[in-house]
């Protein structure tokens, strides 16, 4: 009996260890989350694409990504790799769902058509519908654009007539904490 190497991964995802590295890779930049390197990680989709040739690995179809309290719903999950290394990582849906908890207990709930993760640069950014939700202070824009690494963020553009729309919730005194 042959067995179709495109289905191996399925049966057999011991073999690829790379695979999983890919996924652990992707969650480790987040530092502000809690971050649970213990929990195993869960990913499903209807479908699994792997070019080694070209370095791409795409999960289609109801792509569902979690590891303990980190979740990511997408209809699609595309990660780019160069030389065994991730290098970017782009998930789409209508809208991709991305939810996790920061250190601090705070829920971060993040929403958008297109999410694209950067490695090198440290990057994420919500193109399309961008939602993003920490601790009941909600943005709203087309492009959310936020930079792991100096915490700086980007958000609408005077040019294309892009608003952001925010709401904040007002801090608690002590006494009310």
């Amino acid at each position: 009996m042959h067995l179709d190497t495109r289905f191996s991964l399925f049966l057999f995802p011991w073999k690829y260890p790379e695979v999983m590295l890919l996924v652990i890779l992707w969650l480790l930049p987040i530092a502000s989350f809690a971050y649970d390197g213990q929990q195993p990680i869960e990913l499903e989709s209807d479908q699994l694409e792997v070019n080694n040739k070209k370095g791409i690995l795409t999960y289609k179809g109801n792509v569902k990504l979690s590891q303990g309290i980190f979740t990511l719903q997408a209809e699609q999950l595309t990660v780019f790799t160069s030389r065994r290394k991730v290098t970017r990582i782009e998930a789409s849906g209508n809208p991709v769902k991305l939810q996790d908890q920061q250190k601090d207990g705070k829920i971060v709930e993040a929403e958008a058509l297109h999410m694209i993760y950067n490695v090198s640069s440290e990057t994420i950014a919500l193109e399309g519908k961008g939602y993003l939700n920490h601790g009941g202070n909600i943005m709203r824009s087309e492009s959310i654009f936020y930079n792991l690494k100096t915490s700086d963020l980007k958000a609408g553009d005077k040019e294309t007539g892009q608003r952001v729309i925010m709401t904040l919730q007002p801090q608690k005194s002590d006494s009310t904490q």
